[in-house]
């Protein structure tokens, strides 16, 4: 049984990358010297820094979120959609149930 068996290592075929199972990662991590590591940090910076910035949009209150679920009725969310805003699954049914209702009525 090899590593990508086991599902320490993946492969993604489409972009010919690689990914390590976060345990993995943690302990190869843990093995570098102190200069190596400042070397890994510095790259995964440099990775990301060169990424497209995204425009990231996260409901604050519940007017936020009404505006966001606007179109709920092609998406099911749920609570962890919108981290921000403390909701349990059945308040955020009802709050979208609500919505598509006031839509209708537009």
């Amino acid at each position: 049984m090899n590593l990508e068996d086991r599902g320490l290592l993946s492969w993604n075929r489409v972009s010919n990358t690689y990914s390590v199972h976060p345990i993995i990662r943690s302990y190869a991590y843990a093995q570098l010297g102190d200069a190596d590591r400042v070397q890994a940090n510095s790259r995964v910076v440099d990775h990301f820094q060169s990424q497209p910035a995204e425009d990231v949009w996260r409901a604050t209150g519940l007017a936020d979120l009404a505006r966001t679920c606007a179109g709920a009725d092609t998406r099911h969310y749920t609570p962890s959609d919108f981290p921000d805003v403390s909701m349990s699954q059945d308040n955020l049914d009802q709050l979208l149930a609500d919505i598509a209702g006031a839509n209708e009525k537009d």
